[in-house]
C-alpha cells in the first residue's frame, strides 16, 4: 500500500511512523511547506518528503496531483482542514480511495453545509441547523440586521473563528463596512454568509468514524463562543456522562454520522451546535477534520486515543477492530490563554493539570487557538473542571 500524507507546516506529527508501526510494508511520501515544524532528521528512514515554497498555494496543488500521477498513492491523508477540497480532488482526479471532491466541499462551503443537516432527527423531532442568508451587498446586510437584530457575518470557508463579525446594529453595520471595505469585496463576490446570531451555550462534539459508524463520540461545552476570542480564553469542557445535555448530542452525532458515513466517508467530523436559552438545539457547522486548540490533548487524556492517529490510521484501514466509545481517564476540558492572563505555580503545579504547553502569547490572538499557555485540566464533573479553571485566571 501507499500512502500520500499532505502535512500542513505547522504540524509535528509522526504520520509516516504511525503508519509504517500499523502496517510495516507500507510505502508512505509526504508533501509540507517552508516553516515546517519537523526537521529533516525527525522523518522516518527511507521516507520521502518534499518541502514546497508555499504550502497553501496552487503550485502545491499541481505537484500534489504530480505526485498522485507519478506515484500511484492508494489512500491520500490530510491532517488539516485547508487541506480537504485539496485531498478530495486528488482522490476524485485519480481514482483514489476516499472523500471524494463533490463530498468534501460540503465540509468547507458553509452554504452547502447546511445541507448536511436536513432530515436528521432525534427522538422524531427534526433538528434544524441555524438559518442563513447569502448576502451580496452592503444593503443586503443592513436589511438583515433591521430585521433579525444581531447577525453574524463570516466567510464560507472560514475556520478557527477567524473573520467572524458579529453587527448589533445597522449603525454598526454601517461603521464596519466603511472601515472595511474588504468586506464589501467579499459580499460581492458572494464569500461571506450571514445567520442570526444564537444566544445561549455553544458545544463541540468529536467524532470519529469506520466504515460509516461512529467508534468515538466525545461532545464538549464551549467556555464562550469561540468568536469572543480576544475578550475571553478559548477553552471547552466534556459534557457529563449521563446529562440530557451529553445524551442528545450522542444522539444527533450518531444520526448525522448514519447519513453522511457511507456517503461520503469522513474519517474524522468535528461538530458545533447551539442550546438556545429556552432549550432548543441548533445544528451549527461540521468539519472532516479533527478539532483544535487541546482538543485532542483532552480526548487522548480521558479516552486514551489520539484522534491524529486514529484518523490517520483510519484513512489508511489501518485501524479496524478498536473503538473508543467509553472513557477510560478522567473527564477533562482545555483552556487556552487567548485573552486574560492564566497561571499557577510552576514550583507545585495542581495535580489536575495533566498537560500544559507555554509559547510566546502573541499581542493580539488572529484565531481562536492562537494563544500563550495552553492547559487541560481533569475533574469529577464540568462544574468541577471549570471552577478549576476559573483558578488560573490571573489579575488582569
Amino acid at each position: 500500500m501507499r500512502v500520500l500524507v499532505l502535512q500542513q507546516p505547522s504540524s509535528v506529527a509522526p504520520f509516516e511512523t504511525w503508519l509504517r508501526e500499523a502496517a510495516p510494508g507500507v510505502e508512505v511520501r509526504l508533501i509540507s511547506g517552508a516553516g515546517t515544524g519537523r526537521a529533516d532528521s525527525d522523518i522516518g528512514p527511507g521516507v520521502h518528503r518534499e518541502v514546497l515554497d508555499d504550502y497553501h498555494s496552487t503550485a502545491t496543488t499541481r505537484r500534489v496531483f504530480e505526485v498522485c500521477a507519478e506515484w500511484r498513492p492508494d489512500r491520500i491523508f490530510s491532517n488539516a482542514e485547508a487541506d480537504v477540497l485539496r485531498a478530495g480532488e486528488a482522490r476524485t482526479l485519480f481514482g483514489i480511495e476516499g472523500m471524494p471532491s463533490s463530498a468534501a466541499v460540503r465540509y468547507r462551503d458553509k452554504v452547502l453545509m447546511k445541507q448536511l443537516f436536513e432530515g436528521i432527527t432525534v427522538d422524531g423531532v427534526e433538528i434544524p441547523a441555524v438559518p442563513h442568508r447569502l448576502p451580496t451587498s452592503g444593503e443586503d446586510v443592513l436589511a438583515a440586521c433591521a430585521e433579525l437584530g444581531t447577525v453574524v457575518l463570516k466567510p464560507r470557508d472560514g475556520s478557527g473563528a477567524a473573520g467572524v463579525q458579529v453587527l448589533a446594529t445597522p449603525a454598526e453595520v454601517r461603521e464596519r463596512l466603511g472601515a472595511r471595505p474588504e468586506l464589501l469585496t467579499a459580499l460581492h463576490r458572494s464569500e461571506l454568509i450571514l445567520e442570526p446570531f444564537v444566544e445561549g451555550d455553544v458545544y463541540h462534539v468529536d467524532i470519529l468514524v469506520r466504515d460509516g459508524a461512529p467508534i468515538l463520540i466525545s461532545p464538549s461545552r464551549y467556555l464562550c463562543p469561540p468568536h469572543l476570542f480576544t475578550t475571553y480564553n478559548t477553552g471547552s469542557v466534556m459534557t457529563d456522562e449521563g446529562s440530557a445535555e451529553h445524551v442528545f448530542l450522542r444522539r444527533f452525532a450518531e444520526a448525522l454520522t448514519a447519513k453522511v458515513g457511507k456517503a461520503h466517508r469522513p474519517d474524522i467530523l468535528h461538530l458545533e451546535m447551539f442550546r438556545t436559552p429556552d432549550g432548543r438545539f441548533l445544528a451549527g457547522e461540521v468539519a472532516s477534520r479533527g478539532g483544535g486548540g487541546l482538543i485532542k490533548e483532552s480526548m487522548r487524556h480521558t479516552y486514551g486515543v489520539d484522534q491524529a492517529q486514529a484518523a490517520c490510521l483510519l484513512s489508511a484501514g489501518l485501524l479496524p477492530e478498536a473503538t473508543f466509545h467509553d472513557r477510560i481517564g478522567p473527564q477533562s476540558g482545555w483552556i487556552l490563554e487567548t485573552a486574560r492572563p492564566l497561571g499557577y505555580d510552576r514550583s507545585a503545579p495542581p495535580s489536575w493539570l495533566p498537560y500544559t504547553k507555554e509559547v510566546a502569547r502573541p499581542d493580539r490572538p488572529s484565531s481562536s487557538v492562537d494563544a500563550g499557555l495552553r492547559c487541560v485540566v481533569e475533574g469529577g464533573s464540568r462544574r468541577e473542571i471549570e471552577q478549576r479553571m476559573d483558578s488560573l485566571h490571573q489579575p488582569a
